[in-house]
């Protein structure tokens, strides 16, 4: 089946076969805005022909999300339902896998407080702190993976009546679905991935220089005995392998946020809960921000940093 330029049936075994690496007897929990539904059910279809116990899916919609935004107080907004904690509760209990889809309107928050959405954003997490440990230690295997939104494809493409397609294509090549050899090549990427995980480890690296024509001139050190790791990881409970994002080309490692100084200059725009942010610059002295600006959606910006209270 294919829509958008994507074959959804390849789409789905990158998913399951790589991305989530879903073993038989697992339940799958799948979060998923309404536009992505034709690529819900075809990995919902191809996780039960692989054995999965159960697939239970959470659909949003960023239209109502953006109304009850509009017309809510935050008070209301921050108290996070039952009905949401028991979902996100029920991953961690049920020892499931879990998939994300983006497929998002980058502009559908404009207008928005920017306070409302991270008041409900940090009310989510202080309500479910089990299922963000569980994220941020692999106890989880858990995916991203994108589906185009027409709204998106326009920003990209202009508006075109064909943008969709074009967008969908895009991320069939990202994923690398247009080949034959797909699986294969996936597989192949993340072993290149661990290679160059392994080549970071052993070059003993004191510290990291990042330049650009914009203004950027930031340095960090890395603390002794530190760990690069590429997409491709281990589930923490039972040792499997997954893939956290998809397409990637990912080796991370954590630095001594200490010695972070310098500035750093954007030289794309940053999409942030349904707000573009752009042409925005950050100072560090000594491992603190000292001082931060955007041409545009600084409030979202402004409103971002507020979530860290070590924030200058």
């Amino acid at each position: 089946m294919e829509i958008y330029g994507i074959d959804l049936d390849r789409y789905s075994k990158v998913i399951i076969d790589i991305g989530l690496n879903l073993q038989v007897g697992e339940e799958l929990v799948i979060s998923a805005p309404i536009e992505s539904a034709p690529l819900v059910r075809q990995v919902t279809k191809y996780a039960y022909k692989k054995g999965a116990k159960l697939v239970t899916v959470f659909y949003s919609d960023d239209i109502v999300s953006r109304e009850t935004f509009l017309n809510v107080d935050t008070d209301i907004i921050a108290d996070i339902p039952l009905h949401v904690k028991s979902g996100k509760d029920y991953i961690v209990q049920k020892k499931a896998v879990y998939l994300g889809i983006l497929c998002d309107d980058p502009t559908v928050f404009d207008g928005v407080d920017p306070l409302k959405i991270v008041a409900r954003q940090k009310a989510i997490v202080k309500a479910c702190p089990e299922y963000r440990k569980s994220l941020d230690t692999n106890s989880t295997r858990w995916c991203l993976v994108a589906f185009p939104n027409k709204k998106w494809a326009d920003l990209v493409f202009g508006n075109k009546e064909d943008s969709i397609t074009m967008l969908g294509e895009k991320i069939a090549t990202a994923m690398w679905i247009d080949k034959e050899n797909y699986l294969e090549l996936w597989q192949e990427h993340t072993q290149k991935l661990k290679e160059r995980s392994q080549f970071l480890n052993n070059a003993k690296i004191k510290s990291f220089t990042y330049k650009n024509s914009i203004g950027t001139n930031f340095t960090i050190d890395m603390p002794q005995d530190y760990i690069f790791s590429g997409a491709n990881e281990k589930g923490n409970l039972d040792g499997v392998d997954f893939v956290a994002n998809m397409p990637t080309q990912e080796v991370f490692s954590s630095p001594d946020f200490r010695t972070a100084n310098g500035t750093l200059v954007s030289s794309m725009p940053l999409v942030v809960n349904g707000v573009i942010v752009d042409n925005f610059k950050f100072e560090f002295k000594n491992g603190e921000m000292v001082s931060y600006s955007a041409e545009k959606g600084l409030e979202t910006l402004e409103s971002i940093l507020s979530i860290d209270d070590g924030m200058k």
